[in-house]
């Protein structure tokens, strides 16, 4: 051992292996740095980070996307609907006067559906606008008025008011939580989540 040591001291003492011997030990320190480096990939450094999105793209995904849905209508009746909106058919169960029925909405035809059968009600939502039920109903009838909109000051809430009606779209960093729209004496509140 002390011949290695004293051998190492003798090559330190000559400038050209003094060099030589810090340049190597330069690039061990890179290599063994951009070693670690490689294993942690940048995804996992910025995973802290919330990714904020446009409201644009936000309202193009929720629009293009299959939803599960809950949605509380108060009017003379108080609805409470549940389900999935899938190819723009929606899907699920509605409570109101205390029932509870097994619904089906295609475009403005409503159906109940009992032991897989299908029947056409025209009752059951005749004090409500269904057009509200549908994500891309309301972003048209917005894009239309687009003028009207107003953001909050945190860019979380977009608020129109159309025609004596009132608007509020509720937004988190990456989507669009709830929707609420205030028509006469009717307040329809979405809520929405996209199926992955």
């Amino acid at each position: 051992m002390k011949k290695k040591y004293s051998l190492l001291r003798e090559l330190w003492a000559v400038p050209k292996y003094r060099t030589l011997f810090k340049l190597g030990g330069y690039l061990l320190f890179f290599i063994i740095f951009f070693t670690i480096a490689s294993f942690n990939p940048k995804h996992i450094l910025n995973t802290n980070r919330p990714k904020v999105m446009s409201y644009s793209t936000l309202k193009e995904e929720l629009i293009n996307s299959n939803l599960r849905i809950k949605y509380k209508i108060t009017s003379t009746n108080n609805y409470f609907l549940e389900g999935t909106i899938i190819d723009e058919e929606l899907l699920g169960t509605l409570e109101y006067n205390d029932e509870l029925k097994k619904i089906k909405i295609d475009k403005d035809k409503v159906y109940i559906v009992q032991k897989n059968e299908e029947y056409i009600e025209k009752k059951i939502f005749s004090d409500i606008n269904i057009i509200y039920l549908f994500p891309h109903n309301i972003f048209q009838i917005l894009e239309e008025n687009s003028s009207l909109l107003k953001i909050s000051d945190d860019n979380k809430t977009y608020n129109y008011g159309i025609d004596n009606k009132s608007y509020s779209i509720f937004l988190n960093n990456n989507q669009i939580e709830k929707i609420i729209i205030l028509d006469s004496l009717i307040t329809y509140t979405f809520e929405y989540s996209l199926i992955k």
